[in-house]
């Protein structure tokens, strides 16, 4: 949404505007890497499931 917002400022003119979303999407894109970095699952997570592995019994998901 910020992207398409940057987007519309720049297409209209309003570059002083623009550069303060740019700022913003800036922060966003920083909280998303931190965020992404503190819950990246551990490699030995990953191998614990196999295909077999029930996920969800009330529902029966594998």
């Amino acid at each position: 949404m910020l992207e398409g917002k940057i987007a519309g400022c720049v297409a209209s003119g309003q570059l002083d505007r623009a550069a303060a979303l740019i700022h913003s999407r800036h922060h966003w894109q920083r909280f998303a890497e931190q965020l992404r970095d503190s819950l990246e699952l551990q490699a030995e997570i990953l191998k614990l499931a196999r295909t077999d592995t029930l996920l969800c019994r009330c529902e029966d998901v594998p």
